[in-house]
């Protein structure tokens, strides 16, 4: 990406088209969830995800809405852990009646679904809640947070609303109306930050701080300050969660991938350090998870050959 491409983004126009066949936003909704780790208790898991409206598409990932059915889990017999691997972003997040907001976590997060009980969430874009977090996003890493600290006097009756919808999209409609009327505007600085995460999803080839920085016309300093005020975490450690993203998707439709050429691809300089930092945040090697992801898939059924008469 040249280096206007990046600033006029910031600028609030049209970034340049994503390369080297990364999946973009739009693509990437009509797939699975990305980060989203898969076992036996998966299974009846329902994970719904569902755009924003235009006026909101600056500020909103998605809406997601995630939903186990008892009658349809033939393995549980506990409620399942639904494990998702972290992404540089904020939720907004309602379940059970309360609602809470996320700052970006650095681990792996596990929550245990309940029968009757859907979670509802908003994936909220770096920066959007600065002006009401007041501070820097770094200082919200790995918590969570009563939404009535950001909207005191709005959350009851918006988490009433929707505790009456009976859809994920009427979730939606309700979500949009209210963060239309309370999401702030983004700083251009926020813009600036979202167009730099944005450029490192899609273009796999800003793979070191130093690239980053070239591509957004920024120095390593600038860049880290960016990121630290505005995303949360580092530039470096978003290059790292990605990678770990790509690799599951690759596993979740290959299987069982050249492991080598698969590192490579990510932009490691070897196997060892995928296998390890994989290990690291799923808690198993690639090979263990794609074993575990192929007992999962259709057993194709091969017709028992019939004896000539």
């Amino acid at each position: 990406m040249e280096k206007h491409d990046m600033q006029s983004a910031g600028n609030g126009l049209a970034a340049r088209p994503p390369c080297m066949g990364m999946n973009t936003p739009a693509t990437r909704a009509q797939l699975a969830a990305r980060g989203v780790l898969r076992g036996p208790q998966t299974l009846a898991v329902e994970h719904v995800q569902l755009p924003p409206c235009a006026a909101l598409a600056d500020r909103v990932v998605h809406f997601w809405h995630v939903q186990w059915t008892p009658q349809a889990d033939a393995v549980a017999t506990a409620p399942p852990q639904q494990a998702t691997l972290p992404h540089p972003h904020w939720h907004w997040v309602v379940e059970g009646g309360v609602g809470r907001v996320y700052g970006v976590h650095t681990a792996k997060f596990t929550h245990a679904l309940q029968a009757g009980e859907p979670v509802f969430g908003v994936k909220l874009k770096p920066g959007v809640l600065g002006p009401l977090a007041n501070g820097a996003a770094s200082r919200m890493k790995n918590t969570a947070t009563a939404m009535q600290t950001y909207w005191p006097t709005q959350s009851s009756q918006v988490l009433a609303a929707l505790a009456d919808c009976d859809t994920p999209k009427a979730k939606v409609s309700v979500a949009q109306a209210f963060l239309l009327d309370h999401l702030p505007a983004l700083t251009p600085q926020a813009a600036r930050a979202n167009a730099v995460l944005d450029a490192i999803a899609q273009d796999k080839g800003l793979a070191s701080v130093e690239s980053i920085g070239i591509a957004a016309g920024l120095d390593t300093r600038a860049l880290q300050r960016l990121f630290q005020h505005y995303v949360g975490v580092s530039p470096k450690w978003v290059v790292g969660r990605y990678r770990i993203h790509e690799a599951l998707e690759q596993i979740h439709t290959q299987a069982n991938p050249a492991w080598a050429d698969l590192a490579l691809a990510l932009g490691y300089f070897d196997q060892a350090h995928f296998i390890n930092d994989f290990k690291a945040l799923v808690g198993c090697t690639p090979r263990q998870y794609a074993k575990r992801v192929q007992a999962l898939m259709p057993v194709a059924v091969v017709p028992t050959p019939v004896a000539p008469a």
